[in-house]
């Protein structure tokens, strides 16, 4: 995993969508296993939220712009199912790191897609508290 923790960094988007989509293979079809492997490195934790928040492109060039969003959404999706998959203990160290705050802060986004992945992460996040208290 430290390679991947690197290569997450690295300056090269499609290096890091390659990186998202490959830690989404880990975690899609996984279990709380899988997250428990993938969370005791938080720093690759770390680089996902930092892609999730700020991997957006300056520049005005579409083809470069829809390649950035697809790094974003993937780092987005792999929060989202690894939310899914984790266990409370899990949700909460998920939670301590700012996963939660990051799809918060990320449903300005104008594109279906990303919504959605990112409601879904927002609804298991609190889907035992909000089945609790009826609201749905």
């Amino acid at each position: 995993m430290p390679i991947s923790i690197r290569l997450l960094g690295h300056e090269s988007e499609i290096i890091r969508r390659i990186m998202c989509m490959a830690l989404l293979n880990i975690i899609k079809p996984g279990n709380y296993n899988r997250i428990e492997r993938i969370i005791t490195f938080p720093s690759l934790i770390e680089k996902i939220l930092k892609i999730a928040t700020t991997d957006v492109l300056e520049v005005s060039n579409f083809n470069f712009n829809y390649l950035y969003k697809k790094v974003k959404i993937k780092a987005l999706y792999a929060l989202s199912k690894a939310i899914k998959r984790s266990t409370q203990l899990q949700k909460a160290f998920l939670h301590g790191k700012g996963a939660f705050d990051c799809l918060i802060s990320s449903l300005g986004s104008d594109d279906n897609d990303t919504l959605e992945v990112i409601l879904e992460g927002i609804f298991l996040y609190r889907r035992k508290e909000v089945l609790k208290s009826g609201q749905i």
